[in-house]
């Protein structure tokens, strides 16, 4: 189960993620869908690892990988193009 709670990501006073809470169940099939801009890239870079949220949680099966490193997280993503 990967679960982000209350997750905002900032980039300086821009914020790019504003409270998302998000439950993705194990063996359940999940798209992000929307429009240039609207946080697709940055969430999945925020489960990856490779963005810290300014606040809130990255759970993975129960474990809090917040601020784990990427490589301790078993996670992958692949760009569409």
């Amino acid at each position: 189960m990967i679960e982000l709670k209350n997750v905002e990501i900032r980039y300086g006073d821009f914020v790019a993620i504003d409270n998302l809470n998000l439950t993705i169940n194990e063996g359940e099939f999940f798209t992000f869908l929307g429009p240039s801009g609207c946080g697709k890239t940055t969430t999945l870079r925020a489960l990856a690892g490779f963005n810290i949220p300014s606040r809130g949680q990255v759970l993975i099966d129960g474990r809090d990988v917040t601020e784990a490193p990427v490589e301790k997280r078993q996670i992958g993503m692949v760009f569409q193009s």
